[in-house]
């Protein structure tokens, strides 16, 4: 849902100028229903029976045309985003390429008391997804584009255009190029402007003898890609490489078979998660609490299952409280509750949990098979109960886990087809009757749901032909 109002005492700007001006969706497309004027009326809201501003679209002949939904306004508008020409247009071997439509909206001029309201649905790639551009994840894409807004919206616009099929501010970052759209008392970092602070900036950083550059926890230099990069006082000229990689077995060391290691025993109810069904969750109910266990065909730098932030961002991990199992082969392994930021999402940034709850707690990484037990009611004070529960579980193959550092969740060798098969989501009840096999995100329903979406606009170009 989006509503709009004119400030207190303002008016809407003359000379036809667009509340929000001509623009193309990132989305494959969009659904939505006509705007509505509401007002205020005895502590509720009602229609005003006026019209709720005018919407524009730009015909192809470069033409602009208001749009009339009919006096009544029921109806369900389909109109096409720039996804059709990343995903659709590039690869059609006949016909003409689908348009993608620009489209713009202008406020009625009446009371700052009456609102604009709309709803609509967006149909976005997947976030694992990579942009055809610039070769990163629709996921760091909107991350990005949100926190662009959060912090600084006004330098905001040099990420907008990050996925589009259009050349953007971004593809010269890709590169290593400087972003001339920066502050003077900016850097262009990860993808985005980010400001100067007194402690780290050019000046600052030369009065201690060092230079100034994005770089990451491992002092290496952010040229292009996903990572967790920032500006930083330093002289490093290290390139971005490969993480540390997960240890191999010791010579000799046996694994035994995936059957045995996932073997059910001990547990009265258990679910396999991800595709490919390599990793098991087991799980008892003993009085208020639940008996755990975790195990995964594969060295895993660290594991985790948390109670997931409904509507938070990153499929709801951020604000998520979860237990995660970490290897670390250095300093010890751990296993403890943490929470999840809001507005972030690298390890660093994580809150441990002030008085762990949790009992029975072990990480084990054997020659092939990595397994994380625990026993609990709650995850940082989030109750656990017997009927349902919303969770997300993840674990990593990259690299193993060092202080204030854990790796993507992902395989090996990056590849975000495998994405599944390292993190999720579950609805867990907890007695067994029933449970939702793991998806690959809070958005694989809307793949489903997309499909659909794009049949009816297919079927409706078809029989409008």
């Amino acid at each position: 849902f989006h509503s709009y109002r004119l400030p207190a005492g303002g008016r809407r700007p003359g000379g036809g100028t667009k509340t929000i001006d001509f623009h193309t969706d990132q989305g494959l497309f969009i659904a939505f229903a006509p705007a509505l004027s509401v007002e205020a009326h005895h502590g509720g809201l009602r229609p005003t029976g006026q019209p709720a501003g005018e919407f524009y679209v730009q015909l192809a002949d470069g033409r602009v045309a208001v749009v009339d939904f009919g006096p009544q306004g029921d109806v369900l508008a389909l109109m096409l985003g720039d996804g059709v020409n990343q995903f659709v247009n590039p690869h059609r071997h006949t016909g003409p390429p689908l348009r993608a439509v620009p489209h713009a909206m202008r406020m009625p001029d009446r009371a700052a008391s009456e609102v604009r309201v709309w709803y609509g649905r967006m149909f976005l790639p997947p976030a694992d997804a990579l942009s055809p551009r610039e070769g990163v994840a629709y996921g760091t894409i909107r991350a990005l584009t949100q926190e662009a807004h959060r912090t600084d919206p006004a330098g905001a616009d040099a990420v907008l255009s990050v996925g589009c099929s259009r050349p953007s501010k971004f593809a010269p970052q890709a590169e290593g190029g400087a972003d001339p759209s920066c502050a003077s008392d900016q850097v262009y970092c990860w993808m985005r402007c980010m400001n100067y602070t007194a402690d780290v900036n050019p000046t600052a950083c030369a009065a201690k003898g060092l230079g100034f550059n994005c770089t990451d926890q491992f002092d290496q230099v952010w040229v292009s890609g996903h990572g967790d990069y920032w500006p930083q006082c330093t002289n490093s000229t290290k390139p971005t490489g490969p993480l540390p990689p997960i240890p191999s077995p010791s010579p000799g060391q046996a694994c035994g078979t995936w059957d045995a290691a996932s073997s059910s025993a001990g547990y009265n109810m258990s679910v396999r998660l991800g595709p490919a069904g390599r990793t098991k969750l087991m799980w008892n109910v003993v009085g208020e609490e639940v008996q755990v266990k975790m195990v995964h065909d594969g060295r895993a730098g660290w594991m985790a299952l948390g109670a997931e932030n409904v509507g938070g961002g990153h499929n709801g991990m951020n604000g998520a409280s979860v237990v995660i199992g970490r290897f670390d082969p250095v300093n010890g392994n751990s296993v403890g509750e943490y929470t999840i930021p809001l507005d972030r999402t690298a390890f660093r940034w994580w809150t441990p949990a002030k008085a762990s709850g949790l009992t029975n707690t072990e990480l084990s990484v054997d020659g092939c098979y990595t397994t994380l037990r625990f026993t609990t009611k709650q995850i940082v004070g989030v109750p656990l109960n017997v009927t349902s529960n919303r969770m997300i579980w993840a674990l990593t193959e990259q690299s193993y886990s060092m202080p204030n550092f854990s790796a993507y969740h992902a395989p090996a060798v990056f590849n975000s087809s495998e994405s599944p098969n390292y993190r999720g989501h579950l609805l867990w009840d907890m007695t067994g009757a029933q449970y939702l096999a793991s998806t690959s995100g809070a958005g694989a329903p809307d793949t489903q749901l997309l499909l659909v979406g794009a049949a009816l606009v297919l079927s409706v170009l078809f029989h409008s032909a």
